[in-house]
C-alpha cells in the first residue's frame, strides 16, 4: 500500500481515507443486499436466491470488517525496506542458483 510512483508514498491519512470509503461502500452493498434478499423471501420468490443474497451479503459485510484491521495502515520504515529488499535478493539468489542459471553461478 505504498503506493504514489514518483511522488512517492500516500500520505497516511489519504490511506484512512480512502480504505474507510471502502469500508461504507462494502456495508451499503451488503446492507442493500440483504434488504434485497428480504424482498425475495417477502415476495415468495425462491429460497435459494435469498440465500445466495444473504451469504454475497455477508461476505461484503465480513471483509467491510476485515479491512480496517487493527492499527490502520503501516508504513514500513526505510530499514524494514532495506531489510525487505534483501531477503527478497537473497531467496531470488537461492531460487536461481537451484535451477542451474549460469549468469548467477558465474557473479555477473
Amino acid at each position: 500500500m505504498g503506493g504514489g510512483a514518483l511522488r512517492g508514498p500516500v500520505a497516511h491519512g489519504r490511506q484512512r481515507r480512502t480504505i474507510r470509503l471502502m469500508q461504507i461502500l462494502l456495508a451499503g452493498i451488503g446492507l442493500s443486499l440483504l434488504v434485497w434478499a428480504g424482498s425475495v423471501v417477502a415476495s415468495g420468490e425462491s429460497v435459494a436466491q435469498a440465500l445466495v443474497l444473504a451469504a454475497m451479503a455477508a461476505t461484503a459485510l465480513v471483509v467491510a470488517s476485515l479491512l480496517g484491521g487493527r492499527s490502520g495502515v503501516r508504513l514500513p520504515t526505510p530499514a524494514r525496506l532495506d531489510e525487505l529488499v534483501g531477503r527478497a535478493e537473497a531467496v531470488a539468489i537461492e531460487r536461481a542458483e537451484a535451477q542451474g542459471d549460469p549468469e548467477v553461478s558465474a557473479g555477473g
